[in-house]
């Protein structure tokens, strides 16, 4: 059998998502033969302490998995430094990594989709992180892959390497230079409008974001991310529920148990990048 990339699973104060959230992943084929690491953040607050407390008390009783390592933080860190020290530190022994959160309903071939595509793109250097979310854009009309190429990172249940990893920009110590170049921001921004807009408040300091990087760090890289055809992942946290998006249903993606994905070399598709666009566009977005 392939040796199984671990999981990486970040909490913090939301016990019934994440009692769901783990539900689901043990129904996975391969979570039983799969190892759990556990980053659970510190409270900000003496209200998110006994929230904190009761994620603790459960994460210390999970079961279902080969092996389940917990980490536990005194202070809180925030999302974007949990996941930073979280995965960097599985990569101190491991050499690639599928991280999830504590919102998310998973198909049943959630585990094996991420794990072939981990060990099927391994030496692609096109590819640099994989995800089982699909944002809900119409594909061609005779669109027949399972899977397609982004040039937008997903961080909604993904995977990734060591090797890709390593080379992430966290600082952007360039950033005083970028934000004067126009080029650059249009080209970012052939992603999804949102991009550049993102990562300027990233850079002075209005959010707290690893994600927007990791976008960032697959641009300068020219490289693209792995997703399937239909969602392998519902997520539950655009309740109002999270920190770092509100309630809405603009993101909800339809599982199908059905839907086991055939992978296939890398290609791009031109359609398929401006409908990623369009998602984020400002029209879009404001709807």
């Amino acid at each position: 059998m392939q040796k199984l990339a671990p999981i990486a699973l970040f909490v913090y104060n939301r016990p019934t998502h994440l009692e769901r959230t783990l539900n689901s992943l043990k129904e996975n084929t391969l979570a039983a033969d799969s190892e759990l690491f556990v980053f659970s953040d510190g409270p900000k607050n003496e209200d998110d302490k006994l929230l904190v407390d009761s994620v603790r008390k459960f994460i210390s009783k999970i079961d279902g998995f080969k092996k389940v390592i917990v980490f536990h933080h005194d202070k809180n860190l925030g999302l974007a430094n949990s996941v930073i020290y979280g995965v960097s530190k599985i990569f101190e022994n491991k050499k690639k990594a599928i991280v999830i959160e504590d919102d998310m309903i998973f198909s049943t071939h959630f585990l094996k989709f991420m794990n072939n595509a981990l060990n099927y793109y391994e030496d692609a250097k096109k590819v640099h992180s994989i995800t089982g979310y699909k944002f809900p854009i119409k594909l061609p009309k005779h669109f027949n892959k399972d899977i397609f190429f982004a040039k937008r990172a997903s961080s909604w249940g993904w995977g990734t390497w060591k090797s890709r990893w390593d080379k992430a920009d966290w600082k952007l110590e360039n950033f005083s230079e970028l934000v004067k170049d126009r080029k650059f921001k249009n080209s970012f921004n052939e992603g999804g409008v949102d991009l550049f807009r993102m990562l300027k408040n990233q850079m002075t300091g209005k959010i707290d974001s690893w994600a927007i990087r990791w976008c960032y760090n697959h641009y300068i890289n020219n490289a693209y991310c792995v997703y399937p055809a239909i969602s392998l992942i519902k997520n539950i946290g655009t309740d109002n529920s999270g920190t770092h998006i509100k309630t809405t249903n603009k993101f909800d993606s339809s599982i199908s148990e059905n839907f086991n994905p055939t992978l296939e070399p890398f290609y791009t598709n031109p359609f398929i990048d401006r409908k990623m666009k369009y998602f984020f566009s400002k029209s879009f977005l404001r709807r």
